[in-house]
């Protein structure tokens, strides 16, 4: 919530708080490191500690200039950032909180080999859990120091430390990440949330003669399948209250 729409709830009807502008941003963003170090550790423990998370992404403006708020979590932790940029590389860094580190391991190896990284770059590059980098900065003078400068092969070595760098920091591998299946996000164990992947199930189209014919009409409608969004929503509410009240004859 923004401080404008906590500003007009203090001063009207619903709270009724005397309180002035300044003020509240005071109270929200002064002398706050205490509260910033608890937040860290709420993304450290929740990370180490989940099976999965859910993530999404929002616009967020802040002084006249655009930027995303990131949210991670699941049922038991919350974590919330804002960045400037809306990219994979971002997200991985979000994901390491105030405490990056930058490690080409095994796994940051695994990343680049799903990607056409340039044979040249991979002569340059060496493996290890060696701590690379802990700042931007660093990073940077190191890439430069190898001879890894264009902007491709900078992304895809960063993205792959960052991502080496998550694990070292105890996130599992096999970490599953929920989402809308924006780009950002495809890392670790990624799959859509629910809500996303019925999207994908009413873009099907079907072969019954109903479904041909409304084609054949052209209105531009690709009716939905009706039985398979019927069973997954029965599949759902099968899950929903197996976790409102499990039981051993569930």
């Amino acid at each position: 919530m923004t401080n404008y729409h906590i500003f007009s709830k203090a001063i009207g009807k619903e709270w009724g708080i005397d309180i002035s502008t300044g003020q509240l941003h005071n109270l929200l963003s002064e002398n706050k490191e205490r509260f910033h170090a608890e937040q860290q550790q709420v993304l450290r423990v929740g990370l180490e500690t989940a099976r999965y998370i859910h993530t999404d992404d929002t616009g967020a403006r802040h002084q006249g200039k655009n930027g995303y708020c990131t949210v991670i979590g699941n049922a038991y932790f919350t974590y919330f950032r804002t960045t400037e940029r809306k990219s994979r590389q971002s997200f991985l860094e979000t994901l390491q909180g105030e405490t990056p580190c930058y490690v080409l391991n095994e796994y940051a190896q695994q990343y680049l080999q799903s990607y056409p990284l340039a044979a040249k770059h991979w002569q340059r590059l060496s493996f290890s859990s060696q701590v690379l980098a802990q700042d931007p900065d660093q990073w940077q003078a190191y890439l430069t120091a190898l001879g890894i400068v264009s902007p491709q092969a900078v992304r895809l070595v960063s993205e792959a430390v960052l991502l080496g760098g998550v694990i070292e920091q105890g996130v599992d591998s096999h970490l599953i990440l929920l989402s809308d299946g924006a780009p950002q996000f495809k890392v670790l164990v990624h799959a859509l949330c629910w809500v996303h992947a019925e999207r994908a199930l009413r873009r099907l189209q079907g072969n019954t003669r109903q479904h041909l014919m409304s084609r054949l009409r052209g209105d531009g409608q690709i009716p939905p399948l009706p039985d398979v969004i019927r069973a997954m929503a029965s599949g759902l509410r099968q899950i929903a209250s197996l976790t409102e009240g499990p039981s051993c004859s569930s």
